[in-house]
């Protein structure tokens, strides 16, 4: 009797195992029609996805590559610097400089302290007048950046000589580009 008791309990194990074998394979197959029916088609896929694009592009903020250097910071940070101290000193040059629009300066908190100390009042028409004059020097910047500013080029120039020195004075064969190198952006011409 026990024999069959103990038959009788295996045997119901087993049918209950395959029965729950038997109704995870109907889940599972339940589970791939649902998929099946939630797939979209490709022209819905194809929308969705212009969808995002567009939002993408329209709805935040626009990122651009920012230079190591920015030309107005160092006009600012050092107000007494010719074109000359820019390229030589701190080795701007048009590769690793920004010059930005003038919208994007107005919204600077740095610009902003930055002519407070330097003119006592922040105001539009002062901040106008300081960004064509460093914009006007900007150009210049670039058209000279090229130049050879070392000792034996134009450097020879720029760098004061020894009271002790005997050579002559030297003058220089291409005075124009001697004065383009001698503009300091903020200073009152």
């Amino acid at each position: 009797m026990k024999q069959n008791l103990l038959l009788a309990l295996i045997l119901l194990f087993f049918v209950s195992c395959g029965n729950i074998n038997n109704a995870n394979e109907n889940l599972k197959e339940n589970a791939q029609r649902e998929e099946v029916r939630a797939k979209p088609d490709k022209s819905e896929l194809l929308r969705q996805r212009q969808e995002e694009n567009y939002r993408k592009l329209h709805e935040q903020p626009k990122k651009r590559y920012s230079m190591p250097n920015d030309f107005m910071v160092a006009v600012l940070n050092n107000p007494g610097f010719n074109l000359f101290d820019f390229i030589t000193v701190l080795e701007l040059n048009s590769n690793n400089t920004q010059f930005l629009c003038e919208s994007e300066y107005k919204q600077s908190n740095f610009i902003h302290n930055a002519m407070e100390n330097r003119y006592g009042l922040y105001d539009d028409e002062t901040f106008h007048l300081v960004y064509i004059r460093v914009s006007s020097a900007w150009n210049t910047f670039k058209e000279v950046e090229n130049t050879d500013c070392s000792y034996d080029g134009m450097g020879q120039y720029f760098y004061k000589s020894s009271m002790f020195d005997t050579r002559q004075s030297r003058q220089c064969p291409n005075p124009e580009l001697k004065r383009k190198l001698s503009i300091v952006p903020l200073e009152n011409n």
